[in-house]
């Protein structure tokens, strides 16, 4: 059962990322807001918060499935 969630997790993750991927380079042609930071506007996928939330996500899902196991 945890790993078929687990899967479904990664694969919605694997998607979400690709999709986002797809929208920044529509974006990146485009005009960018006025506030915007400034590392984010130099670095748009390293500083982006949704990348990382994508990156940190599967890391702390995988922890957890671990310590679930260990724990059980």
């Amino acid at each position: 059962m945890l790993g078929i969630l687990l899967s479904i997790a990664l694969v919605v993750c694997v998607f979400s990322l690709i999709i986002t991927f797809v929208i920044m380079k529509k974006q990146q042609n485009k005009e960018l807001d006025k506030s915007m930071n400034l590392t984010t506007a130099k670095h748009p996928f390293i500083a982006n918060p949704i990348i990382i939330a994508y990156v940190l996500f599967p890391i702390v899902l995988i922890l957890g499935g671990i310590l679930w196991m260990y724990y059980s």
